[in-house]
């Protein structure tokens, strides 16, 4: 490719000559390659950005169900709060639930001082994803603990109460009322478990 000369470039174009000035195709892929790598690394940035406050929030609601409620939704919990203001101090009779999740607002203020602030600063979508994320970290911590739960059992009726048979903590099939141990626990008391009928 020919380059221009000054001689062209003082030259006002004809009409038919274009107004590029020729550059070699090597220099135009290099400057093409540094703005996609800009543009990747922006990306790449803002994923990790999102990837850190989605883990922060999940961290978080890990202590809902502990701290705050054990099966209340945080959306539940935040929706009663926003009823109870828009009564404005009117007197009217509250249920027990509508008490029972004020008390869980008010409880999971305590646990996240930052929610309620941060939450009436978001945009709608923001705040659903930001309590979607609290949510699914709030779950899966019960999660976590049920299934902790389920081997811790199995040693502690095989340390105390010695069955014959011992559970097996890795073995769903052998426990529950499969297992005569674990039966006469789950057994309500109003029935007999050694009786046949």
């Amino acid at each position: 490719m020919s380059q221009a000369t000054a001689e062209d470039v003082s030259e006002p174009p004809a009409s038919s000559q274009s107004l590029t000035v020729a550059t070699p195709e090597s220099a135009r892929q290099r400057r093409k390659i540094a703005a996609l790598e800009e543009k990747l690394q922006l990306l790449e940035s803002g994923h990790a950005v999102k990837q850190r406050e989605t883990n922060y929030y999940m961290s978080k609601g890990r202590a809902i169900r502990r701290v705050v409620t054990l099966f209340d939704n945080i959306e539940d919990l935040i929706s009663e709060n926003d009823r109870r203001c828009e009564l404005e101090g009117e007197d009217e009779d509250m249920t027990l639930d509508q008490d029972r999740l004020q008390l869980g607002y008010i409880a999971l203020n305590q646990a996240l001082p930052w929610l309620h602030s941060k939450a009436s600063g978001m945009e709608y979508e923001e705040c659903a994803y930001m309590l979607k994320k609290l949510r699914q970290g709030a779950d899966s911590a019960r999660g976590d603990d049920t299934s902790k739960l389920k081997s811790l059992v199995a040693d502690w009726i095989n340390r105390d109460l010695k069955p014959d048979f011992p559970v097996d903590p890795e073995d769903k099939h052998c426990r529950g009322f499969v297992s005569d141990v674990c039966g006469r626990l789950l057994c309500p008391t109003e029935l007999d478990w050694n009786s046949p009928v």
